[in-house]
Parts: structure tokens; sequence; C-alpha cells
């Protein structure tokens, strides 16, 4: 368990988090080419090279990968848009934070003053 606290500490995190606008318009980018880009077109073979069976299998192959392409692509697009969220979800916290940070130190003050008052007033 402490090599996992270990490891999360040595992560510059204001880094990834500046990056992270970055790092989702580059998925967004990757998913809206993948899904907007054409097949090329096949070049004529000697009918003697290939055998149809053989054409079938490749083409079968081929719109395999396509299908593994586009579904990694909406897997990136998916997490980019969660690394975003994660993101916006950090800062209203850290802003939540300094809230809860600045009303601590008045409300030390002013138990503070209360006390030092009480203290003179006997």
């Amino acid at each position: 368990m402490s090599i996992w606290l270990t490891a999360l500490k040595v992560i510059p995190w204001a880094e990834v988090i500046a990056a992270t606008p970055a790092v989702t318009q580059a998925a967004r980018k990757l998913f809206k080419r993948t899904t907007d880009t054409p097949l090329p077109e096949v070049t004529a073979a000697p009918a003697s090279a290939i055998s149809p069976a053989h054409i079938q299998a490749l083409e079968a192959r081929l719109a395999q990968m396509l299908r593994q392409q586009q579904d990694a692509a909406a897997v990136m697009d998916s997490l980019a848009a969660q690394n975003s969220q994660i993101v916006n979800a950090l800062d209203v916290l850290r802003m939540r934070q300094r809230l809860l940070i600045g009303l601590s130190a008045i409300l030390g003050a002013a138990v503070l003053g209360l006390t030092v008052w009480v203290i003179s007033a006997s």
C-alpha cells in the first residue's frame, strides 16, 4: 500500500492537470479523424496472384481492425471527457478548500479574540 502512496506523491499532478485540455483535444481530433477517414482505393492485382478466399479473409480482417480502431477511439474520447470532468471537479474542490481555510482562519481569530476578551474581563 505504501508503494502506491509513494507513486501517487511522485506524480506531478499540477502538470497532469495543466496538460488535460491538450490531451482532451488530441483525443477528440483522433476520434474525428478515425471516423471521417475514407478507406483508400485498392489497386488491382493479377488474378492469378490472389485467390478470392484470401481476399475475403483480408477484407474481413480489415473490417475487424477498423471496428477495433473506432472502438478504441471512442474509448479514448470517453476517457478524455471523463478526465475533463475530473479536472473541473478538482478545480471546484480546490476553490472550496481555499474558502474553508479562509473561514477557519476567521473563526480561529474570532475564538482567539473571544478568549482574550473573556480573560481580560475576569
